[in-house]
């Protein structure tokens, strides 16, 4: 599989990607609770966070099927500028934010995601194993937020463990802090 470095030009077709991944998880049900409303909504939330890796980490592709969104923790990763969300959008970002690990050298694979149509063909472990390399010959650990059991199980077959009990958006669906040692 070849993997590639996704630039300013592929911004939307990874929001799209994700998009289609994520659309139907929990946690994006709870931000958005329109399904119709949604697709828009979470793309664009998407895009910006893409667009904000690409500045402070980066983001990895094979092709138009499976994307992997890092932020790089060397240093404190400041907001998107002129960043204003929409109330659950923020409540989100607090949520997740209150619930970081305080290691200050680590990488946060803040989205994984596969087509839909690509689904169960090792996409998301190649793009895992790809990074996985990097960070361990750099001696980096790996955070993540899983939004389901499946994906626990998923992530702790690359050596991610689950740190503590879930814990839960506001009144939503519980979500997975994990860890990968470098």
């Amino acid at each position: 599989m070849h993997i590639t470095s996704a630039t300013a030009d592929d911004v939307g077709r990874v929001a799209d990607l994700i998009t289609s991944a994520f659309a139907d998880l929990p946690p994006s049900v709870w931000l958005v609770g329109d399904a119709g409303e949604r697709p828009a909504l979470i793309r664009a939330n998407f895009a910006m966070w893409t667009t904000h890796a690409l500045k402070h980490g980066h983001v990895d592709l094979i092709d138009t099927r499976a994307a992997a969104v890092w932020f790089h923790r060397e240093r404190p990763v400041p907001l998107p500028d002129d960043y204003a969300p929409a109330a659950r959008f923020r409540l989100m970002d607090d949520t997740f934010a209150a619930h970081h690990p305080d290691h200050d050298q680590h990488h946060h694979l803040a989205f994984i995601a596969v087509h839909p149509d690509h689904q169960g063909h090792g996409l998301g472990r190649a793009l895992l194993d790809h990074h996985h390399a990097i960070l361990d010959a750099k001696g980096l650990s790996a955070f993540l937020e899983a939004s389901t059991p499946g994906n626990v199980r998923f992530y702790e077959a690359s050596g991610y463990r689950v740190l503590g009990e879930p814990y839960h958006l506001p009144d939503g669906p519980p979500l997975w802090p994990m860890w990968r040692e470098g």
